[in-house]
């Protein structure tokens, strides 16, 4: 199981069907409760309640995202040069299935972008307090997830540029367009706000169908795709101590991420590499060695990046929450698992 398709994972709970926001028992609440905390480390947003039956049903069987948000200031898309995307990741290699969504009507501006890596990414796009959250997922989830939502609400016929999917209602101001598989992938489009239905139903005649090429030409300056991957990484890693075998050069993050998650993504490569020479350290009894990791990482909190990730999201205060604990002479806990680290 990929990253992404570990975060979606968390999103199939949803946190609005009303009625089931009881407790899970035993392990299946630990499982639950370890994911979503996984999932806050890596994009360092603020996770939202889940519901008990759609968690297991999430856990156990199917991969979603957690339904977060991020104060980021919205950018406005612009296009970029193409490159070759050749088959770096496959949404963005899907040939003549077209399945990648772009919304370029008046005011809606792309606020976060991330993953794409496989066959799995998510595009939020946002006008005032409105936002829509298109995800992508396998195929093969398809079923789990459309009976997970027959819970929600009897299934309505819906489309976006000539792909037909079903429409499930939440509440009178939030739904979800499930668009039916097309080759390996499906897409959900869920609001969040003060929505009216023919808002929504305008914004989804607004979207269309695009190719990869189009698709990542669309994307924000602020956004790192996979040709500005090196230059953006250095820009991370400004001012940041870096471990052995760690640069940019060395840095292989695909899909598309906006400027956050990529600098979750680095700075988490450079947290993996500090706290694997801490720990090797520790097994040799390197006292020197490992008092030199918790010196670099208890300087963290003046890294620039993480810094100016603070105010965004609670990345750099997880980030820093391990430092704290080797300067109090504990262990860093699992953090190869919660910093993904390879």
């Amino acid at each position: 199981m990929t990253d992404d398709e570990l975060d979606r994972l968390v999103r199939a709970a949803d946190p609005y069907r009303p009625g089931v926001l009881t407790r899970l028992e035993g392990a299946e609440q630990d499982l639950l409760e370890e994911i979503v905390r996984v999932r806050r480390v890596r994009f360092g947003r603020t996770a939202a309640i889940l519901s008990a039956a759609a968690a297991i049903t999430a856990v156990l069987a199917v991969p979603a995202v957690l339904t977060t948000h991020r104060s980021d200031t919205p950018v406005q898309a612009v296009a970029s040069p193409a490159f070759d995307l050749k088959s770096k990741t496959k949404l963005l290699d899907t040939g003549t299935t077209t399945v990648l969504l772009l919304l370029r009507a008046s005011g809606w501006k792309v606020t976060s972008v991330y993953g794409f890596t496989g066959l799995d990414g998510t595009i939020e796009f946002a006008k005032g307090d409105l936002s829509l959250d298109i995800s992508w997922n396998a195929a093969e989830y398809y079923p789990s997830f459309y009976d997970d939502r027959l819970e929600v609400s009897p299934p309505a016929p819906g489309k976006v540029d000539g792909w037909a999917g079903d429409v499930f209602t939440y509440s009178d101001s939030d739904w979800e367009l499930m668009l039916r598989p097309r080759g390996d992938v499906f897409a959900m489009l869920r609001t969040s706000g003060p929505w009216q239905r023919a808002e929504f139903d305008a914004v989804l005649a607004g979207l269309s169908r695009v190719t990869p090429s189009k698709f990542v030409a669309a994307m924000p300056p602020e956004v790192v795709t996979p040709d500005t991957v090196a230059e953006a990484a250095s820009g991370v890693l400004t001012g940041v101590p870096l471990p052995p075998g760690v640069s940019a050069s060395t840095l292989d993050i695909g899909g598309i991420n906006d400027s956050y998650h990529f600098a979750a993504n680095v700075i988490g490569r450079v947290g993996c590499g500090w706290l694997d020479e801490w720990t090797q350290a520790k097994k040799l009894g390197d006292a020197p060695a490992a008092a030199r990791v918790v010196s670099v990482l208890g300087g963290s909190r003046q890294w620039p990046a993480l810094t100016r990730m603070a105010s965004a999201g609670d990345f750099p205060q997880v980030f820093w929450e391990k430092a704290d604990r080797l300067a109090d002479g504990e262990p860093p806990g699992d953090y190869r698992r919660e910093f993904s680290c390879s």
